[in-house]
Parts: C-alpha cells; structure tokens; sequence
C-alpha cells in the first residue's frame, strides 16, 4: 500500500509540472508576441516621423533606447532608417547635453553589444571620423578613442573592419585624430592620438590591433610628442605604473626591431654611426621642448625610465665585445654630456643625405642661438642632461640617481681626470684673491676725507685721555683697538 501511495504522489507531482510548463510555454508565446507587437508599433511610428521628415524626434528617441540599454528598440528603429534609405541621418544627432557625442558614442558608451556597433558603423561609416568638436572639454574624442579606454578590443576592431571596407582612404585620419579635451589632462587621453592612449593603458593587444590596421608609430600629437613621449610623461604622473610602462615601452621597441633592417648603407662620413639600426631613430625624436625621450625622463627624474631607455640595445647602448664572461659596451653620450650637445649643433651645420626610407627620423636641425659675433659660443637650444642635474629646482635625490648610473659615473669621472688641473688653477686663484681682497680691506679702513682740518675732540672711556683727532684716525683706532661707538663720546666738533 505505501508503494502504492508513493507511485500516486509521483504521478500527481509530475502532471503538476507539465501543467506548469504548458502555463509557462503559453506565457512566453504571449511575452513573445507583445514584444513583436510593441516592436512593429516602434518601426511603424519610426517610418511615419521619417515620412514626415521629423529627423530629430527619431535620433532623440534612438538616442534614449541607446542610453537606457534597449538594444531591441534600438536595432528596430535602425532597421527603419535602414528601410526608408535614411542612414545618413545617424550623423545628425544632437546630444541633449550639448557635449558633441554621436550615436557611435553613446553605442560605446552605454551598451557592450557588439552587433549595434557594426550597424551602426555599416549604416553610416561618417561616424567613424566624427569627433566630439562641439565640447572644449571633449574635444577631439572619437568613437575609437573610447573603445580603447574602456579596453573594448572586439568593438576596437568591427570599427576598423567596417572603416577598412568603407573608407579605406581615410583610415589614416581615424588612426590619427588627436582628441585635445580639457578633460583629459592627467589621464591617459593625455596621449591624444588613439595608438598612443593604448599604450598609456598597458593594453599590447590593442597596440597590436591598431598597428595591424596601419596606425604610425612615428605620428606626433599637437605637443608634437610621440608615443615614447607620452609614456615618459604618464610615468612621471603615475610614478607606480612605471613598471607598466616600461613593459609597453619594450613592446614597442620589439615591434620597431621586427619592422626595420640593419642596412649598412643608410649612413655616411659625415659623423653618423654605421651601425646604428633604423628603429633607433624613433628614440632620437624631439618634442616641441626639444627633447628626446631620454632627455625627458631625466628632466622629470623618471630613473627607471632613464636607465631602460639608456641600455637599450642598439639605441644608446651597443655590445662592442664579449669574452665569454662579461660584455663590453660603448654608449651614445651625446645627449648626456654637454660637450657633445654642442658639437652635435655645430655639425648640423653641414649638409647631410637623411635616407627616406627611414620612418621616424627627426629631420628637423637642432637650434641654436647663433649670434652675428664671430667670438661668441653657438649654444644649442636642448639642454644636457648633466645640465638638468645641476639645476637649482632638480630633486637631488633624482640626481643621485641617475649620477650612479655607471656611464654617467664614467661621464664625471672623465671629465674631472681631463679638466681638474684647470678647475684646481681657478680654486687656487680664488683664495688668492680673497686673501689679497681682505688684506686690501683691513688696512684701507682710514677713510680718505678731502679736508684735513675736520676732526673731533673725543674721550675714551675709562682713560679720561681727550684729543683732536681726525674721523679717519679716529675710525682707525676704534678699529685697532676693538672700540665701539658707544664706548666714545664727542666733546664737540671742530
């Protein structure tokens, strides 16, 4: 009997379910049928506005579906403008807020759906290239250069899919809009340029994707900074991401090595090295202060950043021997010592074949303050380094840093061996002329009055001794014996 009871229970338990998921079956046709209801009455409301030429009613009710992640409403609005052959519309939006987003934006923005990005991109590749221009402090921000700081790798490259198929011509422009905001001081749109502020992120996939895609290593932003650049100035920001940055900045230089060749006959007699690989030229480019990557991370006391890029291999530093146990290397000091930067500005004044072929190289000549005088010194604009280290507002302890550096060691240690005997000559004649100076002072104290007859009868104190004395003498034996002016008074004048 109680198997009997349990064997019941069973059935009951399992008519009860399927009761149940025919109820829910028959909910979900009817949840499935008013949603295909309510999305008809969206594409037909949206094809009688554009019937009416209401463009703006359309975009600000795509805009809202975008916004508030109705990715559904979204798509059958889309598919109206699509039916009506308005897609060109997209690129009239005006965001309520008056901060210059498109669609694009908001889709990237807003929504991780990778499916509305492609539409969208499709429907209307003009929203590629639009910026937001209307907003000083957004100024310059593209659809793209969102997707990298959200790390949105897939949406990163539908978007340069869909730009490579429709407007292959302007890729380079996409790869290359510089967003100039107010906003993005400090962050890593500091960068600008949509590859740069991917490497601010850390992200080498992304670096990779937009190099894929034919994005410049080489381009410099409105700083006129490049992508090393802007590293160098993120780390000094953020000095706990260094560790970061220097991985990227290896990144990069793997990348250079594996774009370039060794071509022995890219180099002349005019002073240049012969062995020296093309993807070191990117390293040598200055901003508009002037500087090289190098020199900038000294100047804002990045040390780790210094010492990286200064041993880096066939950059600054070249392995001219091995024996087995130790390397023997030879650096490039020239933008280090201050000789060097000098001569460096005099030999730019020669004419030199700069091959084109060379992606990155600075081509333009270091400046210098050229005067009409034949006698005086022809001083380059770009500072050394060791110039920076001495200056009166450079943290000391940034200096001891990079000072302990061993080329830089090897730097003051060679010039101190060649110019001590003058810097010991001009100490010498220092204290000799401070000693002729103080002697010179001590026995000139007697002031030397035009008239003689002008004098004093005074008494010491203690001595009740009176005498008429000149104000020189006077002064004079004050001075020898240690006498103060309130030790003396003045009986009256003469």
């Amino acid at each position: 009997m109680e198997g009997l009871y349990y064997i019941k229970k069973y059935e009951d338990d399992l008519e009860k379910d399927q009761e149940e998921n025919v109820e829910s079956s028959t909910m979900g046709v009817e949840s499935r049928e008013i949603e295909q209801d309510r999305l008809e009455h969206i594409k037909t409301s949206t094809k009688e506005l554009i019937n009416t030429n209401n463009s703006e009613k359309v975009l600000f009710e795509l805009g809202k579906d975008i916004i508030n992640a109705d990715i559904i409403s979204a798509k059958a609005r889309l598919e109206a403008l699509k039916d009506r052959k308005k897609p060109d519309w997209l690129k009239m939006y005006q965001s309520p807020d008056k901060q210059g987003e498109t669609l694009l934006h908001l889709a990237i923005k807003s929504l991780d759906d990778i499916a509305l990005v492609t539409n969208l991109s499709e429907m209307c590749p003009d929203l590629l290239l639009m910026s937001r221009e209307q907003s000083p402090i957004f100024h310059g921000q593209t659809a793209l250069h969102m997707a990298i700081t959200k790390s949105n790798e897939e949406a990163i490259q539908e978007m340069l899919r869909v730009g490579i198929r429709y407007k292959k011509k302007e890729m380079s422009t996409l790869l290359h809009i510089c967003a100039t905001g107010s906003r993005f001081v400090n962050t890593v749109m500091m960068g600008q340029l949509p590859l740069t502020v991917a490497a601010l992120t850390g992200n080498t996939d992304i670096v990779d994707v937009l190099l894929e895609f034919g994005a410049d290593l080489n381009i410099q932003n409105e700083e006129e900074d490049t992508v090393l650049h802007s590293l160098v100035k993120y780390a000094a920001t953020y000095p706990e991401k260094v560790i970061t940055i220097i991985q990227m900045m290896q990144h990069i230089n793997q990348k250079l090595e594996n774009k370039h060749r060794i071509d022995s006959s890219t180099f002349d007699h005019f002073g240049n090295d012969m062995h020296r690989k093309a993807n070191s030229f990117l390293w040598l480019v200055k901003n508009k202060e002037s500087l090289t990557p190098l020199q900038l991370s000294a100047k804002h006391g990045v040390t780790e950043l210094f010492e990286e890029i200064l041993n880096l291999k066939n950059v600054y530093c070249y392995i001219s021997a091995n024996d087995g146990l130790f390397d023997v290397k030879e650096y490039d000091i020239t933008e280090i010592d201050t000789v060097s930067v000098i001569n460096l500005a005099q030999s730019h004044k020669q004419s030199k074949s700069i091959p084109e072929n060379f992606d990155g190289i600075a081509r333009n000549i270091v400046q210098s303050n050229q005067t009409n005088c034949a006698f005086c010194w022809s001083y380059p604009e770009t500072e050394s380094i060791l110039e920076m280290l001495f200056n009166s507002d450079y943290d000391s302890k940034d200096a001891y840093r990079i000072i302990e550096l061993p080329p830089v060691q090897n730097i003051i240690k060679m010039k101190w061996n060649r110019y001590n005997k003058c810097f010991i000559s001009w100490m010498i004649l220092h204290y000799v002329s401070m000693i002729l100076l103080t002697m010179y002072s001590v026995y000139n104290v007697e002031l030397r009055i035009p008239s003689v007859q002008a004098g004093m009868y005074i008494v010491f104190r203690g001595t009740d001794e009176e005498d008429f004395s000149s104000y020189g003498r006077t002064m004079m034996a004050m001075f020898k014996l240690g006498i103060g002016i309130d030790d003396i008074g003045v009986l009256y004048s003469a």
